[in-house]
This record gives C-alpha cells, structure tokens and sequence, in this order.
C-alpha cells in the first residue's frame, strides 16, 4: 500500500490505491486526488499519459477504473513526457475551438462529391499516433490550432492552411511553425513567400487583407504565453490558471499552488462553498475563486 507523503490525509480526500503484483491489476473504485497520485513516484511514469487521456471524473479527480498493467504500459513511453497528452476534448475546452474542427484539423475528414467519395488530409500532423484508435494532442499541438482557428475564419481552405504549414515549417525549419514566436512578426513575409511560389492567389489577396492579416498576426496571440527559444513553453489561459506540459501531464493548474483547476472545481461543486475548499487544500479562498472562474467558463 503506497501512503502519500504530503502527509494531508483530510486535505486530499482519496480512498486507498492498492496494487496487486501477482495478477499486476491496478484497483481503484474511487476518485483520486491528483497530489496523491504525483507523491507515489512508482507509479507516475505508469499512469500520467492514460490518466491525461481517460480524463476526470467527479469535476477533475483522476479515476483509474480497473486496468491492467499491459493496458496501461501501451500508453506509456518517454515521447509522452514533458509534451503534454491532450484528448480532442481536452484541448476544444482549453482553446474555445469547437470539438467537430479539431477533430477535422487533426484527421481530415471525408465527403461526397458528385457521388464520389473524397478525401480531406488533416491540416496539422499531431506529435502522437493514435492511442487505441484514439486521437491525441500534444501541447504544440494544441498551440497550433489557435492559429488554424484565425485562418478558417477569413476564409482560408483546409488545403491552403495545409501548404502553409508544410512551407512554413520547412521556412522556420519547425515541426509547429504555426506555434513559433517568429510566426507572428514575420508571417506576412513567411505567406507571402508561399503564395508567390505556390503561385496561389487566395493566400496572396489574405496577405494583402490589410485587416484579415492584423487579425491573423495579432500580437495577443501571443498574450499569456511563456517561450523558452522559439516554441511555446508554458499557456496562461486565464487568470492565475497555468498549463504547462512540463507540469501536472499538461493539466490546467491554479500557478500559485499547483493543484488542478478541475480538483478545486470538484470540490466547490460539492459543496458551494470557497472557504471549506480553501480549508481543505491548505490554499486561499482567491485560488479557488480563481478554479472556480476558469473552469465554469471553460465549460459553458
């Protein structure tokens, strides 16, 4: 049986996790706080990437369910740590991109055309292969789509974001160009580059869009991000809420005390009450005011 060296038993409110080595099946029938789960070092390297993609349960605990070693160790693999592991879910509540166009931007899609079938290619290739069949982000991914986002809207086809990309990234030698710092100040050059070589004169009318191109470009793209050299390396989303990939397997988490926004959100929706949660955790009242705000906004 592991015990918690945070020593809070009251403060985490998490039944037992126990495991049984002769059949390596991992038992847990209750939610479990995520500072429990992070002080049992055995299992961190087991359990963060399943645990990012199965998602929360009760308002953000994590729930194990029962699972077998082997279930889990698929998921497992040093490609997952410090990138974050985002489910299509995940990252539409964190960026405000609807679920249907991530999973389009992320996988293509298909249609009929005069009774043919045809193929739309994903716009970005994820970090990750699916994971049973299931698409994965990770956090440069999740980054990438922000800018995705402000092409569909003026217009721009899933086919020219697409040669964007694939001529950017080779430009700013970058796998997530369109997550790159220099996107920003030099990507009127960077398009105007690629439609003059493409030959492609919708991309050429948007760089000359004097407005579409300061919407596309605006530097409050920029607004709450951390870079470490060209790419993002932590996302402020709101107030006093951090998303690091290098912290908590990439989950929202309240900056000042490092316990996910979606735990204290749980424990408010339980009991309606900032005080007895600010108690419970051992953190101000304003930490939890500020869990409470994002996730009801991330989840209107």
């Amino acid at each position: 049986m592991f015990e918690s060296s945070l020593g809070h038993p009251n403060s985490l409110r998490r039944r037992d996790l126990q495991i049984d080595s002769d059949n390596e099946t991992m038992r847990s029938l209750e939610f479990i706080d995520p500072r429990y789960l992070l002080s049992c070092s055995r299992l961190q390297s087991h359990l963060v990437p399943f645990l990012a993609l199965d998602g929360t349960g009760a308002g953000g605990a994590f729930f194990l369910g029962k699972s077998s070693y082997a279930d889990v160790n698929r998921y497992t693999g040093m490609e997952y740590f410090e990138k974050g592991l985002y489910s299509i879910a995940e990252a539409s509540r964190l960026t405000g991109i609807d679920a249907r166009s991530v999973s389009r931007w992320l996988q293509g899609y298909h249609y009929q055309r005069s009774g043919k079938r045809k193929d739309s290619p994903p716009v970005i290739a994820s970090d990750y292969k699916p994971i049973d069949g299931k698409p994965a982000l990770s956090f440069l991914d999740m980054m990438e789509l922000r800018l995705v986002k402000k092409f569909r809207k003026h217009g721009l086809s899933f086919r020219k974001i697409r040669i964007a990309h694939e001529r950017a990234s080779k430009i700013l030698s970058s796998r997530h160009p369109f997550a790159s710092r220099k996107f920003v100040p030099d990507g009127r050059t960077i398009l105007l580059q690629i439609a003059n070589e493409e030959q492609d004169r919708d991309l050429l009318d948007l760089v000359n869009a004097q407005y579409a191109m300061a919407d596309i470009l605006s530097p409050l793209l920029l607004d709450g991000i951390d870079f470490e050299g060209e790419l993002p390396a932590r996302w402020r989303p709101a107030n006093g809420i951090l998303v690091d990939p290098r912290h908590a397997f990439g989950r929202p988490v309240v900056a000042s005390c490092s316990i996910p926004s979606a735990t204290l959100f749980a424990a408010y929706t339980a009991e309606r009450s900032i005080e007895k949660v600010a108690k419970w955790y051992e953190v101000e009242p304003t930490e939890v005011q500020q869990a409470v705000d994002f996730e009801s906004r991330s989840a209107a």
